[in-house]
């Protein structure tokens, strides 16, 4: 597998530690962790040089993304779908330089990349760096409008009777989810089976009232009880699927509301 980035964002350098995490790359972050139930953070901000080297890293301006996955066939599936939804969108989202599974993209080896010798392997996480315009700047909703994301399109992430694969990663957030905030799980007959039915839709009315929404899981699964799920899992470290609360407030800052933890 790997992924085409046609053009990239030319390479800025990153002179000094800037403090903390550009909105740009929380945005970024924020895309990765809604595109699958696999994905998981592995950080922003971090004011060190690079490995091997004495050179400030990208992640001490804030601009650079570590972005989780399992190093499984399934977890690497996930990310080269996600960079090749990216790809040819790199330029105009100002992404400067992708590393992962040993392969490097930049301005200067765009397209299908090139060889990748730093110390870290990058298997378990893509490194994803801004240019700065982009770190101060870019948006979810951009993000999402490239990648094609479609959950705010519809209040419903999925709906009762729905079958099929985007099921099947929702019903795995809920388990996940309800044994964090439950200590058993939601879904004990029938588990992630890909089928909305009656079970599922029982899970997502206690996650609702847990949450403080409205308990419509005969409808279907409000995007909001989705993602109340990936903050209980980020506030727990445990399992895929993460979403701080940073992400939740700036995934919703169009909507004019947003879910909070207990």
């Amino acid at each position: 597998m790997s992924a085409s980035f046609p053009t990239m964002a030319p390479w800025e350098s990153c002179p000094s530690c800037s403090g903390g995490p550009a909105p740009g790359a929380r945005a970024l972050l924020a895309s990765w962790l809604e595109f699958d139930p696999l994905a998981t953070s592995m950080g922003i901000y971090n004011c060190r040089s690079v490995r091997g080297s004495s050179s400030l890293s990208m992640h001490s301006c804030g601009r650079a993304v570590d972005a989780g996955v399992p190093t499984t066939s399934a977890g690497h599936e996930a990310m080269w779908r996600y960079l090749r939804a990216l790809g040819p969108h790199a330029r105009d989202l100002g992404i400067q330089l992708v590393i992962f599974d040993r392969m490097v993209w930049s301005a200067k080896r765009p397209s299908v990349g090139g060889a990748y010798g730093g110390v870290h392997p990058h298997r378990d996480h893509a490194h994803i760096e801004l240019n700065r315009a982009a770190a101060s700047g870019l948006t979810l909703a951009t993000i999402r409008a490239a990648v094609g994301t479609t959950e705010e399109d519809d209040v419903y992430v999925i709906k009762h009777n729905h079958k099929g694969a985007r099921v099947i990663r929702t019903q795995t957030i809920l388990q996940a989810a309800g044994a964090v905030a439950f200590g058993e799980e939601l879904l004990p007959e029938f588990g992630a089976d890909g089928d909305y039915g009656t079970e599922t839709a029982d899970a997502v009315n206690r996650v609702a009232v847990r949450a403080r929404l409205p308990e419509d899981g005969e409808t279907g699964v409000d995007v909001l009880v989705l993602d109340y799920c990936r903050m209980l899992l980020e506030a727990n470290r445990g399992g895929g699927g993460g979403l701080s609360q940073d992400a939740a407030d700036e995934r919703y800052v169009q909507r004019g509301s947003t879910i909070k933890l207990p």
